[in-house]
């Protein structure tokens, strides 16, 4: 699509595309929730100020540390994300090449298709490390892969299948975290 436009022009010709992916992305956005609407059987729970809020939080460190994992997983991940079309057009020299590993975070449904599996084997907390062990490991051999495309390609479908893997757990935990910074119920450590 970018060369489609701009006649030449390729900061044009990018921005012409952004700005169509934009307007059909919140397009599709406003159609998605137009009909939605929740529904909530409970009574309306007691909102509580900001600073009880950090009270709550205080001493609480695996809501700490999930929260740290999730701020430096996305940063990367957007660091990632956000650099592979210059990557792969000025340093590999190869354009098409971020279309290719865009499109190869499809990879991430084989990873969310065996978390249950995952998940039943080992608890939460493992499952997590092994998710953020492989989108590392992933990270490392793009990392060392130099100008190797078939290196860069295997590394990057080794971190979508992390990714997969680790981003479900920290939504997971985050949700039991929050059920029990409610004070709702308690949870037992083989919960994580």
């Amino acid at each position: 699509m970018v060369d489609f436009f701009g006649q030449g022009n390729d900061k044009l010709r990018f921005s012409m595309t952004v700005g169509i992916f934009a307007v059909a992305a919140v397009l599709l956005l406003l159609f998605a929730f137009s009909g939605t609407r929740e529904i909530s059987n409970s009574q309306k729970a007691k909102s509580i100020s900001i600073r009880e809020s950090f009270r709550a939080v205080k001493g609480n460190w695996p809501w700490i540390t999930l929260v740290l994992v999730f701020i430096f997983y996305w940063i990367g991940n957007m660091a990632r994300a956000s650099t592979v079309i210059y990557y792969s057009q000025y340093n590999l020299g190869y354009k098409n090449l971020a279309s290719i590993l865009n499109g190869l975070v499809v990879v991430q449904m084989l990873s969310i298709t065996v978390l249950p599996y995952l998940v039943k084997r080992f608890i939460k907390t493992p499952t997590q490390i092994i998710g953020l062990s492989l989108a590392a490991l992933g990270q490392i051999i793009i990392g060392f892969a130099g100008s190797n495309i078939t290196m860069i390609i295997i590394g990057w479908t080794i971190a979508s299948l992390g990714t997969g893997i680790a981003v479900l757990c920290l939504l997971q935990c985050f949700q039991i975290l929050s059920i029990m910074v409610s004070g709702k119920t308690v949870l037992e450590p083989a919960d994580f």
